[in-house]
């Protein structure tokens, strides 16, 4: 489980690294980001939508299914010979890769038990940090190394282990293994593709809601490559997913109130459970400080410092390490003392606020400032807590019945806000160096170093260190628009509150 877990983490960041040889190799630089986007848009959109799968064929077969998918895919993307072919190829690994993380987590918070809960999201956090620091350090050196195709070909042995562990070790009827065997007969045949259990699939509102959010999230991508956020093609994508997300929750109320046959993808009780939408929103803001410190940092470290990646990718550990560390210790502590965690993600709210206001002061000079690091922990110990501490809470704070999908909304809440904040960095500082080397450098040398800060190696030594300051205050206002980012947590964070709190028993 957390082979698959980490595979699907990976493939998220190792293939950024690698972006620019791929695209030399294929010769379409111009179509080079969508290699990275068609896998985020089908990862992020499926999330959810696996998780219900799961639900009715199983998590066993749903699981195996989405690991074979994802050790096919990614032979085929070794394999492609144009940017289009793995452009495509890249997009059916992310729905593999979506269910390999969804159906997961599903998973372990039912093999088990709720006193364990604690150690659980400890160890799945603490996989997708490491999967995205290798994932850092990977990308740059296999690509250097040898052949970038061997960045999607080592998924290859990987996936097939994880694939014979999972058939060997998990109950073919899981999680309903315990039950007489005649029963568990009846419910495996059940789960078999047919008329009656493809009624129960939610075709339409499946539909809705993998074209919002695949919209939604293609209009942050455009913005974070560059694109102008009032440019026809934002605004239009913008539109359209606000039209689908309006018709996707009138329609999941209606199947919900008809309590049919058809089950809802994502029920109307749910959206409606105050606690629960709360840890959703928190969830939002919290991922995006995350997804955004575990790659803005480094990027940092390579463009102000002029770091290999691999030494940019050391420098972040101050931050990846303290977050599962700080998770840690208040899921032992809510659970010892029967403190709310409420508690904590106020908390965390809180260190997440004045972590990112000091790194967003941090000085822009080429040398190195120690002080960084301990900004690092402070940010660190305040994320780390919101993100276990919500993932631990979201199946106390829901019915049985929805666990599964409570878990899979709360996994692409964190990757929407993921979008959402790497997308509002990145334009920010696009906009600021754009805006301050123009009297320097010529737009195509602002272009180039953009899309690659290795090449600043290459501009006139007068100016490269002027370049390099103007890249550190771009960040240091990425860094302030996290601040708000964070702030916006407190209301999610009020909305959890209840006269009996949850407890992590």
């Amino acid at each position: 489980l957390a082979l698959g877990i980490f595979l699907s983490s990976l493939d998220l960041a190792i293939v950024a690294t690698a972006l620019v040889p791929i695209a030399n190799s294929l010769g379409s630089f111009d179509q080079s980001t969508w290699i990275v986007n068609s896998y985020t848009l089908t990862y992020t959109g499926f999330l959810i939508i696996l998780s219900k799968i799961s639900d009715i064929f199983g998590r066993k077969s749903t699981l195996t299914a989405s690991l074979l998918f994802f050790v096919v895919f990614s032979a085929a993307c070794g394999a492609s010979q144009t940017t289009i072919q793995l452009v495509i190829f890249r997009a059916f690994q992310g729905i593999a890769g979506a269910g390999m993380y969804s159906v997961t987590y599903v998973i372990l918070f039912e093999i088990c038990p709720p006193e364990n809960y604690a150690l659980y999201s400890v160890m799945v956090t603490s996989t997708v940090t490491l999967a995205v620091l290798c994932g850092v350090v990977l990308g740059g050196a296999i690509s250097r190394a040898g052949s970038w195709r061997w960045i999607f070909w080592i998924n290859i042995p990987i996936g097939c282990v994880a694939t014979a562990i999972l058939v060997l070790a998990l109950p073919n009827n899981f999680p309903s293994h315990h039950l007489p065997k005649e029963a568990g007969r009846r419910q495996s045949w059940a789960r078999l593709p047919s008329a009656k259990t493809l009624k129960r699939i939610d075709f339409l509102g499946t539909a809705l809601l993998l074209g919002a959010t695949i919209l939604f999230v293609a209009a942050l991508e455009e913005a974070a490559a560059g694109r102008a956020w009032d440019s026809g093609l934002i605004i239009s994508f913008l539109v359209v997913s606000s039209i689908l997300w309006s018709l996707f929750l009138g329609l999941e109320r209606r199947i919900t109130l008809a309590a049919d046959v058809c089950e809802s993808v994502l029920p109307w009780r749910l959206i409606k459970s105050r606690v629960a939408m709360g840890v959703v929103m928190s969830m939002l803001f919290a991922g995006g400080q995350y997804a955004v410190c575990l790659i803005v940092i480094p990027q940092r470290y390579q463009t102000l410092h002029a770091m290999s990646p691999l030494q940019a990718a050391l420098r972040v550990f101050p931050f990846g390490l303290t977050s599962p560390f700080a998770g840690t210790l208040a899921a032992g502590i809510c659970k010892k003392r029967q403190i709310p965690p409420i508690y904590f993600c106020l908390a965390g709210t809180g260190l997440q606020m004045v972590g990112m206001s000091l790194m967003a002061t941090a000085p822009t000079s080429t040398h190195v400032f120690g002080g960084f690091y301990g900004y690092q922990v402070v940010a660190g110990f305040g994320v780390g807590l919101n993100l276990i501490l919500l993932t631990l809470t979201i199946p106390l704070a829901v019915e049985e019945r929805d666990r599964s999908t409570g878990l899979g909304t709360l996994l692409q809440a964190r990757h929407l806000g993921s979008a959402i904040c790497l997308a509002v960095t990145a334009t920010i500082l696009n906009h600021s160096v754009r805006s301050h080397l123009r009297d320097i450098l010529l737009p195509a040398d602002i272009d180039s170093i953009l899309k690659s800060a290795e090449r600043i190696d290459l501009l006139p030594l007068a100016v490269q260190d002027s370049v390099r300051h103007e890249f550190g205050e771009g960040y240091n206002l990425g860094f302030m628009a996290l601040v708000g980012f964070a702030a916006a947590q407190l209301p999610a964070n009020l909305l959890m509150w209840r006269r009996e709190q949850v407890l992590v028993n």
